[in-house]
């Protein structure tokens, strides 16, 4: 009988903590979902970013930011500039000559910069020296035509040479019909871009102003047979009272100071018209101009058409604001015929 109690008492006593350790374990589960599902819904508040290794021009920086729970987030800081502040002289400017300067950096020791130093010869007037130069372009934007903006003052020969003259008919004539029609063909599309543009002219010639305006000899009229004759601009200005074309410039500046200058020579004859600019004769104090003939080279003189070289005087003044040409070389003239078939830079269309 007491053995059959005993068995009775142990098997209760199994029964028991089977059930006590199923709650046990049961109870153990919930907590451990707890906290994990505590854990998932945890927010971070991350501290101010700060800086463990500072970056140099070298290597790459490392900062870092920490949560209240210890987690820990780092992100790369870039490389920094170079650092310098002299300059180191290569080669000084003179007088006709650019220089070259460099700047070493402190931290590494390698070249990491470098300008041109210009010419001390530069103009007297001022608007006419860049403080910035282009290292690859020495010449770039020296000339005094600059905007094509505004008002520009148009300032035109009509000079006669020892094959050729003008008569105050063929003046009137053909400023109407082509000169201002061209500069008028500028003014328009000059809108298309937003520009305001709108020329104010001046002129001389041996009928209108009382000065002989000639060039004692021959304009050579082919650019391809002995080049262009360089000092049209000079013998204008002579005629005028001036010494050079310089000074013929300086005058119109101080006259017009917010305004480009341009100057147009004029011949009544056949000729290739060409612009000359300070980027074309590697001088600073040189007024740039164009020449321009009134009839296409080969053909007889007086043959030009109403009109016809108004797309001429649009784009040789065009030339002195750094438009180059469409049509040389070839590979770029044919990639112009494709995409600017109608540019005034790569056809002077008659209409």
């Amino acid at each position: 009988m007491k053995k059959q109690i005993l068995r009775i008492a142990v098997c209760l006593m199994l029964v028991i903590f089977s059930a006590v350790l199923a709650s046990c374990n049961r109870q153990a589960t919930e907590n451990k979902a707890e906290t994990s599902q505590a854990i998932s819904e945890h927010t971070h508040e991350w501290s101010k970013w700060t800086i463990v290794e500072k970056a140099t021009c070298l290597s790459e920086g490392v900062s870092e930011r920490t949560c209240s729970c210890g987690e820990t987030e780092s992100k790369t800081i870039a490389i920094t500039s170079h650092k310098s502040n002299s300059w180191i002289i290569d080669k000084a400017a003179t007088a006709t000559e650019s220089g070259k300067k460099h700047k070493v950096c402190s931290v590494c020791h390698e070249i990491f910069q470098w300008r041109v130093i210009p010419a001390t010869a530069v103009p007297l007037y001022p608007g006419l020296t860049d403080t910035v130069q282009d290292s690859l372009r020495l010449s770039y934007a020296l000339g005094h035509c600059r905007k094509l903006e505004g008002t520009p003052v148009v300032v035109m020969f009509f000079m006669d040479d020892n094959e050729s003259e003008w008569t105050a008919e063929e003046i009137e004539v053909f400023t109407e019909e082509h000169i201002l029609v061209g500069l008028e063909y500028l003014e328009e599309n000059a809108k298309k871009w937003g520009v305001e543009l709108s020329f104010v002219t001046e002129s001389y010639s041996t009928p209108s102003c009382g000065y002989a305006i000639k060039y004692e000899g021959k304009v050579n009229p082919n650019l391809y047979d002995g080049g262009s004759t360089k000092d049209v601009l000079d013998k204008a200005a002579s005629d005028i009272g001036y010494q050079s074309n310089w000074p013929l410039y300086s005058y119109y500046q101080a006259k017009y100071p917010n305004d480009d200058i341009i100057f147009l020579t004029f011949l009544d004859k056949p000729g290739r018209s060409y612009a000359r600019h300070s980027i074309s004769t590697g001088y600073v104090e040189y007024a740039e101009h164009c020449v321009i003939f009134t009839d296409y080279y080969g053909s007889p003189a007086g043959t030009y058409d109403n009109g016809s070289r108004a797309s001429t005087v649009a784009h040789e003044l065009l030339h002195l604001f750094g438009a180059e040409d469409f049509y040389t070389p070839a590979d770029r003239a044919g990639i112009a015929a494709r995409l600017y078939p109608d540019d005034i830079m790569f056809w002077q269309h008659d209409d």
